[in-house]
C-alpha cells in the first residue's frame, strides 16, 4: 500500500504507537481516504483528506465549522465519533498531507428502508 510510510510517520508523530497488523483501506469514503491502523495502543481510523480539496481557498473555514458542530453534538450528548486532539487541534498535517484521527468503532449500519 502507497500510504504505508505516511501511516508510519503519522503513528510515530502521534504517539500512537507500532503496527500490529497491516494497515486496511476502508471502503465507502468518496472525497477522501480512510485507512484503519491497528496499533500497540489502540484502532484508529485515519481520515487521509483529498489535498485537492484542501486546496479550496474557503476549506479550513469549512473544516473549522464542522469541528465545532462537532463540539456542540458532544456538548449536547448526541452520540458521535470525535476525531482525537493533539496539540490542541484535530486537523493535523504531515508531509503536506493533512488528515483527522479517530478511535476505531467496530459498528452495523442499519438503513431504514421505510417498510
Amino acid at each position: 500500500m502507497e500510504n504505508n510510510k505516511l501511516v508510519e510517520s503519522i503513528l510515530s508523530e502521534l504517539a500512537l504507537g507500532s503496527l500490529v497488523s497491516p494497515v486496511v483501506n476502508v471502503t465507502g469514503g468518496l472525497m477522501h481516504k480512510i485507512i484503519c491502523a491497528e496499533t500497540t495502543t489502540g484502532k484508529y481510523a485515519i481520515k487521509l483528506l483529498n489535498p485537492a480539496i484542501m486546496k479550496r481557498s474557503d476549506v479550513f473555514d469549512n473544516y473549522k465549522v464542522a469541528e465545532h458542530l462537532e463540539g456542540v453534538l458532544q456538548f449536547n450528548h448526541i452520540p458521535i465519533v470525535p476525531a482525537l486532539i493533539f496539540d490542541g487541534k484535530k486537523m493535523q498535517c504531515i508531509n503536506n498531507q493533512y488528515f483527522y484521527v479517530y478511535n476505531w468503532v467496530d459498528a452495523i449500519i442499519k438503513v431504514d428502508t421505510g417498510r
